[in-house]
């Protein structure tokens, strides 16, 4: 199993995260973010060509805290 190294950068309504690979002198593997974090977050995460690897919305004005969608980042990034 390769180890990656996960960054995550905060903003006030986004979350934007990157997987650093341990074994390829810290390339960037994947990229992604969620926007609209309290109205309607939508998840996306590409890899290094920019293909989605992953993609998902949660319903529009339903709450979703920080941690809700710091979770789902987590869970990503777990199973990648």
């Amino acid at each position: 199993m390769a180890a990656s190294i996960l960054t995550v950068n905060a903003g006030s309504s986004s979350l934007k995260f990157a997987l650093f690979d341990t074994a390829d002198a810290l390339q960037v593997t994947v990229r992604g973010e969620i926007e609209d974090i309290e109205e309607a977050p939508h998840l996306v995460a590409r890899d290094a060509a920019g293909n989605v690897l992953t993609e998902r919305r949660w319903p529009i004005g339903e709450a979703h805290p920080f941690a809700t969608a710091l979770h789902a980042v987590l869970d990503f990034a777990d199973g990648h």
